[in-house]
């Protein structure tokens, strides 16, 4: 599982644990268990950065 925080055009920053991301038309998904369990969705215009935690 990896943490991504993802940046919205309003200046939140939201953090998300996940398995996975992907970039689809519109929309970044947020997954686990080989795309079996919706985390999360979010429409691509509000999106405006999305990066994973790298730990040290």
């Amino acid at each position: 599982m990896a943490t991504y925080r993802v940046k919205t055009i309003t200046g939140q920053v939201l953090t998300i644990e996940a398995d996975g991301v992907e970039f689809t038309a519109g929309h970044v998904v947020f997954w686990n268990g080989s795309r079996a369990e919706l985390v999360r969705a979010l429409r691509t215009p509000f999106v405006t950065e999305v990066t994973e935690d790298q730990e040290p």
